[in-house]
């Protein structure tokens, strides 16, 4: 009886304490390790190929008379799939939306992004999605079912923008003089009470440094302001990231907000949670914000942003067409919280990184699992990430804010690790950060170009030290180069080129804490400084194979 009073105690104190990422923070809470449920399931290697077969639309949404297609993925690995034997050859493929045969073909196993034409001629356009039914048969015996959806609109009867996803590269596309064309958001969030509502400059300010979206942080308390501000936007070509992060879960509200802001010719997407998995909202939440936002909408993707290193993934993701990622791992201790005055682990504790180490490995970790666990959940074609470099400093669990250098080599590691948008945590920040997003985007032109270009070739650079990262990506004749070095020590590299001996030198883009020692056409050797970046274009031979190895000297 004493055992069981005291559990009941415990339970009872347990309660009285907040949780932040499924873990107490406060200085005299009880220990209370996330239960294992919480965390995202990484399955065992399968001793035996599988096979992955996805299927999903390649635009989304479809708007009535599109030209319409499915991508398939039959990709064999050995953690996600269903063991397919060892029977070779290739497999039938059979489309259906909505039960109605549309389209099908016959394609290889291994293959990425391979498209099927499709005929929706005979399917209504309607705001509900369709059933998508993707089956895969092989002369051998053996047939493979996967299910989706597919979205297939009318022409907006709001007068607003339509924005999509691009499957095949994970990139945004807006109508651009009548063209679909790839878009690579870089922005800030931007604080509107008491900065932004009383200063439209800011925008002008943005506009100027080469930014093309913002997102105003709520509450939206002057309605008015929010008006000018909004319309000015418009006016500037600056796009909106439309934030709901204090009302998403009063359904009511969204529909007013969906409702008035819909209209917007700049409307990029809308952002509904903010960190849900901190303080653990209800894990239904961001997908009946989501279904609501679809009814009402449909024609821009949805996104919020998780900061848990790892509490209830799969749920809240569940919310979102665009998962950000904020990870702020500079200028913090963290073992120990200067806010809370407890120590940190992952059992618990808050110390403003969750689990990390206090360095741009984290940075490299935490996109890197986003991207695992969309590959394990089978989002790999309907999930995009974005990231959220930190800006802020001097407050709460950080002494300092982020250098210029430090900025860059945070963005540019994120770029490199796959996220196809970047929004930094908060305007107003320092002049140095401002300075580092400004020489950002500079690149944005090549990243557009290069990186949502779905025929593009991407080459991660092998080198000897894990804090130099590197990336070539290829288009015809052309190619692009991102280099950083993570890590606060300074170090040499050579870029090797075999094969790329096309006209004209590689042109930088940026350089920041870079230095180029030797550049005769067919390699490249570099100093970098501590967590320097640097970004270089150029023209090759038409044609020309590219070999490329990174290969550090010293």
């Amino acid at each position: 009886m004493l055992l069981l009073l005291l559990f009941a105690a415990t339970l009872v104190r347990a309660e009285n304490y907040p949780t932040w990422c499924g873990k107490h923070y406060q200085l005299g809470a009880p220990l209370a390790a996330p239960h294992p449920s919480t965390r995202f399931p990484i399955p065992p290697l399968s001793p035996t190929p599988l096979l992955d077969f996805q299927c999903a639309q390649a635009v989304t949404p479809y708007i009535e008379g599109d030209d319409t297609s499915v991508l398939i993925d039959l990709l064999l690995n050995h953690r996600r799939g269903v063991d397919w034997g060892t029977a070779a050859g290739p497999l039938t493929i059979s489309v259906e939306v909505g039960g109605q045969r549309v389209g099908g073909e016959v394609l290889e196993v291994g293959a990425r992004a391979q498209k099927i034409e499709i005929d929706l001629s005979g399917v209504a356009p309607r705001r509900e999605p369709y059933s998508l039914r993707c089956r895969a048969t092989r002369e051998a015996g053996g047939v493979l079912e996967v299910d989706g959806k597919l979205r297939y609109l009318s022409p907006s009867s709001y007068g607003g923008s339509v924005v999509r996803q691009d499957a095949a590269t994970g990139g945004l596309l807006t109508l651009e003089d009548d063209r679909w064309t790839p878009f690579f958001p870089l922005g800030f969030y931007v604080q509107f009470g008491g900065f932004l509502e009383t200063n439209l400059t800011v925008l002008d300010d943005m506009k100027a440094r080469g930014f093309n979206v913002f997102h105003p942080v709520p509450t939206f308390d002057n309605l008015t302001a929010l008006d000018l501000v909004l319309d000015r936007a418009e006016e500037l070509g600056l796009w909106l990231m439309y934030d709901m992060r204090w009302s998403y879960m009063d359904l009511d509200s969204v529909r007013k907000q969906v409702e008035l802001i819909r209209r917007r010719k700049n409307l990029l997407l809308w952002y509904t949670a903010d960190e849900p998995d901190g303080p653990s909202d209800p894990l239904d939440a961001p997908r009946l914000t989501y279904d609501l936002i679809q009814e009402l909408d449909g024609y821009h993707p949805v996104s919020l942003v998780l900061n848990c290193a790892d509490f209830q993934w799969a749920p809240y993701s569940a919310g979102a067409d665009i998962l950000l990622t904020d990870p702020y791992p500079l200028h913090l201790n963290t073992s120990f919280s200067p806010v809370y005055h407890t120590s940190c682990d992952s059992t618990f504790g808050c110390c403003g990184c969750d689990n990390c180490i206090g360095s741009l490995e984290d940075v490299s970790y935490r996109v890197d699992t986003s991207f695992d666990r969309r590959f394990l959940s089978g989002r790999e074609r309907n999930l995009s990430v974005w990231m959220v470099p930190q800006a802020l400093g001097n407050s709460e669990f950080w002494t300092g804010i982020p250098s210029e250098r430090d900025f860059l080599a945070m963005a540019v590691l994120g770029i490199l690790h796959g996220v196809t948008g970047i929004l930094p945590w908060t305007l107003p920040t320092s002049s140095e950060v401002l300075q580092g997003a400004t020489k950002l985007a500079s690149l944005v032109p090549y990243l557009k170009s290069f990186i949502l270009d779905a025929s593009a070739t991407s080459t991660n650079l092998s080198t000897n030290a894990s804090a130099v990262q590197a990336r070539l990506w290829t288009v015809n004749a052309a190619a692009f180069l991102l280099v950083t070095n993570s890590a606060n020590e300074s170090v040499v590299a050579k870029a090797d080129f075999e094969g790329l001996l096309g006209v004209g030198d590689w042109r930088a883009m940026l350089q920041e804490g870079v230095e180029v020692l030797e550049d005769g056409g067919e390699g490249m050797l570099l100093a970098l400084e501590p967590f320097g970046t640097g970004g270089w274009v150029r023209q090759t031979a038409e044609g020309g194979e590219v070999a490329v190895e990174l290969v550090l000297q010293g």
